[in-house]
């Protein structure tokens, strides 16, 4: 008998699924919750981490699409499933000539420095970012052509910086303003990035890249379409709907 999740009936009714399918979605978030603790653990210990099993072919693809952005570019996630082997499978597809640069809120020097070196076993050139007051290393990287990704879920807890909300499945979702902030110093290509599991014989996960996002009123609005119907696809991939389910509903949204 499956045990009864509490948030299940919240999560019910922004996705518009039967309670036990939602109680399943839940309990595989609590899941990929405790596997990201052990990533951190096992970095604390200073051991590598292995990258994500990307589909070889989209992301070679991947790479040649970035491939003509000559400048920097920004690529913006959620805080997904096993996201830390995402990263280093991200940099494994882009290659060694392209440098990978990562701000996290996380300040832990011992976590940083084994996933650089998780990286470097790769021959990825990753440089972790922590902390706030980084916009001029993220901008230093964009000149120089690096690839900069940013989480840009910014719920209760999550982020201490400027956000602003859009409307997601019946609520306020706060996003990080960061990015487009960011991406009009140069102007630098902005993208929101996902992944969804990929069934075939080549298996591994695919990347999903959404519009590229050009600075003005309407492009926080087209991220949040783009990370709302990646979370109608796959609700199991993102780590923080126990925070989001506790945000006052909006049935205007």
């Amino acid at each position: 008998m499956l045990l009864r999740h509490p948030l299940a009936p919240a999560l019910a009714s922004c996705l518009a699924r039967a309670h036990r399918n939602c109680q399943r979605v839940l309990f595989e978030v609590e899941r990929g919750q405790r596997a990201l603790q052990q990533d951190l653990a096992q970095l604390r210990r200073g051991q590598l981490l292995p990258p994500a099993p990307l589909c070889p072919t989209e992301g070679a693809s991947f790479r040649a699409a970035l491939a003509g952005e000559r400048q920097g570019v920004i690529l913006w996630m959620l805080h997904e499933a096993n996201y830390l082997r995402l990263l280093l499978g991200l940099g494994a597809a882009l290659g060694a000539e392209r440098q990978v640069t990562v701000l996290r809120a996380r300040r832990h020097p011992q976590e940083r420095t084994a996933l650089e070196a998780s990286a470097r076993a790769l021959g990825v050139e990753l440089t972790v970012l922590e902390g706030a007051g980084q916009s001029r290393a993220l901008l230093r990287a964009l000149r120089r052509g690096a690839v900069v990704v940013l989480l840009g879920d910014a719920l209760p807890g999550m982020h201490d910086g400027p956000v602003a909300s859009q409307p997601v499945l019946g609520r306020p979702l706060p996003f990080s303003t960061g990015p487009f902030r960011l991406a009009a110093r140069g102007p630098y290509a902005l993208l929101p990035l996902a992944f969804l599991p990929r069934q075939g014989a080549e298996g591994g996960l695919s990347l999903v890249p959404g519009p590229a996002l050009a600075p003005g009123a309407k492009a926080l609005g087209a991220a949040a379409g783009f990370f709302r119907r990646w979370l109608v696809q796959a609700p199991e991939r993102w780590l923080l709907w126990h925070r989001f389910l506790t945000l006052p509903s909006n049935p205007q949204s």
